[in-house]
C-alpha cells in the first residue's frame, strides 16, 4: 500500500530523496513552480495526448539513457494523465522501479494518483492497455490547486464528491453544501483530507479491482464512452458528472440521488448540453461480463454504492431514452 503524506512542497529537496532519479512533469508547471524541478527533469505535455505508446516509450528510453537501475526512482509531478503514463513506465522499466507521485490537480489528488492503476489509450479505447503499479509515496499539497484553471478544479470536485457519494453520506452532503455555498477553499481542503485516504483503504481491500473497488467506476460507464465519442474534447470530470446523473436515471437510484446529481452537474457545468444522436455501444467496455451482460456501478442512494448487472442491449437502449429527456 502506498504511503500518503500531506506535505508542503516548496523546493526539490522536499521530495527528492535519492541520487539516481528522473523527474517527469507536466510542461505547464515549469514556469509556475521552477524551484521544485532539478535539471534532471523531463517535461511532457499533459492531457490525453500524454497517454500514448509513443510517450510511454519515450520515458522508458530516457530512463535507459540515464542508466537508471532498479534502485533508482522516478518522480512524477502533474495531473492524472501524467501519473498514468509515467507510472506505467516505472512499472515496465527494469520490471519495475520505485516511483513517487506529486499530484498537482485536484482530480489526481482525490483519485488518479491513488491506487496503482496506470494505463494508456489505444486504438480509440480509453485506458485499455495498462498495469497495476502502486507508487511508494504520494505527496498531497493542496496549494498546487491555487494555479489550476476553473475547469480543472471542477474535474476534481466531481471525483471527490463521487467517492463520498458512494460510501459516506454525511461527507457527501457536506461537500455538496460547500459547493452550493461557493466555499471552494473549504471544499478543496475537505476533499484532499478525505478522498486520498478513503480511496487508499478501498484499494487495500481490493487492489486488483475485483470487488468493492469496482464501485469507484460509478459514472464511468457512460463517461468513458462520452469521452471517446468527443475525441476527448469533453473533460473527464464533466463526463463523469454526466455519467453519474444518467446512470442514476436507469431506475436503480432513489429520487434524492437523481436530483442531487442533476443539481451538482448544473452548478458546475450549467444545463446539460449533449448530443442526442449518440449511439451507445459498450461491446468493448472492460466491465462487460460476457457478450450480452455488463456490470454497471451506480450510486443507489447518497452514501451507498451498488453494482447492477444488466443486459448490454437494455443499457444502450435506455441510455438513449435518457438522453432524449435531459
Amino acid at each position: 500500500m502506498e504511503k500518503i503524506i500531506l506535505k508542503s512542497i516548496k523546493n526539490k529537496s522536499d521530495y527528492i530523496d535519492t541520487e539516481e532519479y528522473l523527474v517527469v512533469a507536466d510542461r505547464k508547471l515549469k514556469g509556475l513552480y521552477p524551484d521544485i524541478f532539478p535539471d534532471n527533469t523531463m517535461f511532457i505535455e499533459g492531457g490525453e495526448c500524454a497517454k500514448t505508446k509513443e510517450v510511454l516509450f519515450s520515458l522508458v528510453e530516457r530512463m535507459h539513457e540515464l542508466s537508471l537501475t532498479r534502485n533508482s526512482t522516478l518522480y512524477v509531478v502533474g495531473g492524472g494523465t501524467i501519473s498514468d503514463v509515467a507510472s506505467f513506465a516505472a512499472g515496465i522499466y527494469m520490471r519495475g522501479i520505485r516511483h513517487v507521485i506529486l499530484p498537482t490537480t485536484l482530480l489526481s489528488m482525490t483519485d488518479a494518483a491513488i491506487g496503482g492503476k496506470c494505463a494508456i489509450n489505444f486504438m480509440h479505447a480509453k485506458n485499455n492497455v495498462g498495469i497495476f503499479k502502486e507508487p511508494d509515496i504520494v505527496y498531497i499539497d493542496a496549494d498546487f490547486t491555487n494555479t489550476l484553471e476553473a475547469d480543472d478544479l471542477k474535474d476534481g470536485f466531481v471525483e471527490g464528491f463521487k467517492l463520498a457519494a458512494l460510501f459516506d453520506k454525511d461527507v457527501a452532503i457536506k461537500m455538496f453544501e460547500l459547493l452550493k455555498a461557493g466555499e471552494k477553499e473549504k471544499l478543496i481542503n475537505k476533499m484532499t483530507e478525505y478522498a486520498p485516504f478513503k480511496k487508499a483503504k478501498i484499494v487495500e481491500m481490493d487492489f486488483r479491482d475485483k470487488a468493492i473497488r469496482n464501485l469507484l467506476n460509478a459514472g464511468h460507464t457512460v463517461a468513458h464512452f462520452l469521452e471517446s465519442q468527443s475525441d476527448y474534447k469533453i473533460s473527464h470530470g464533466k463526463a463523469v458528472a454526466m455519467g453519474l446523473f444518467m446512470e442514476a436515471m436507469l431506475g436503480y437510484s432513489d429520487e434524492e440521488t437523481i436530483q442531487i446529481f442533476r443539481e451538482f452537474y448544473e452548478i458546475l457545468y450549467g444545463k446539460p448540453e449533449i448530443k442526442k444522436d449518440i449511439d451507445f455501444d459498450f461491446s468493448a467496455d472492460k466491465k462487460a461480463v460476457d457478450k450480452e451482460s455488463i456490470d454497471v456501478p451506480i450510486v443507489e442512494s447518497i452514501g451507498k454504492g451498488k453494482i447492477v448487472r444488466v443486459k448490454r442491449a437494455w443499457l444502450e437502449e435506455n441510455l438513449k431514452k435518457i438522453l432524449m429527456k435531459i
